[in-house]
């Protein structure tokens, strides 16, 4: 069992995110019954980065001891609403992100006493996300276009065309842009072993990949079995279990 984890280690291998039982193997005794995961969909980076909509699921073993396993290179999620609010920690390093807080908080507001709570967090919400169009839409374009900047004013300092201030002024420009996206792929893939220079291998670009998947809901099944794929039905059955 080492030998093998040592291999799926080795070859940068992961686990498919997939749909269905937990288990997909079981010894189908009545007097001792067993179920355990045996049956695994195993990729790597170059699957993940290729194809992003993959969806596995693991069905019912019929006469069988495991479970079969169909993969769809591609099955869309049926969504089309729009993405959640997301706070991201490396806003609070812009240097106008307490000024921009301070300024959405202080707009006037009447009404009862969580209403005015209310249309403040609006406002710091729509606050934030222009912050981030402005400042870090974009963020590894961002990053690419400064570092060819920075080689431009390079080649000018050296060449004694422009100020050595100039360069120095970007690069610092280029250490922050690097700083918010290395701190923005961290928080995207909930990953604390993130170290410099694996930000932009191709495995840690599958694994937040695969993060992902895991978090985008395809198919629910209702109370009645039925199969849900379609967005709507899904959030039908889903307000069934509102409080």
């Amino acid at each position: 069992m080492k030998d093998f984890q040592d291999t799926i280690h080795d070859l940068l291998l992961q686990d498919h995110p997939f749909f269905g039982p937990t288990f997909t193997w079981s010894n189908k005794q009545k007097d001792d019954f067993l179920a355990r995961k045996l049956d695994r969909v195993l990729v790597n980076s170059s699957w993940v980065n290729s194809f992003l909509n993959s969806f596995v699921e693991f069905l019912a073993r019929g006469p069988y001891d495991h479970c079969l396993a169909i993969c769809w290179l591609n099955k869309d999620s049926h969504t089309n609403r729009p993405k959640p609010f997301k706070f991201f920690n490396f806003w609070t390093k812009n240097p106008n992100f307490l000024t921009e807080i301070k300024k959405s908080w202080q707009l006037p507001t009447q009404g009862n006493p969580m209403l005015p709570l209310f249309l403040k967090l609006k406002n710091l919400k729509t606050c934030l996300r222009n912050l981030n169009k402005a400042c870090y839409n974009n963020i590894a374009d961002r990053v690419k276009l400064k570092k060819m900047e920075l080689e431009q004013i390079q080649l000018s300092t050296l060449n004694r065309t422009s100020s050595i201030d100039v360069e120095l002024n970007i690069q610092s420009e280029l250490s922050s842009l690097e700083q918010a996206e290395k701190l923005f792929l961290k928080q995207k893939a909930k990953m604390q072993w993130l170290k410099e220079g694996d930000k932009c291998s191709k495995f840690f670009h599958s694994v937040t990949a695969s993060k992902n998947k895991r978090e985008t809901i395809r198919v629910l099944v209702n109370d009645h079995g039925r199969k849900l794929e379609d967005f709507d039905d899904m959030a039908s059955v889903s307000l069934q279990y509102v409080p």
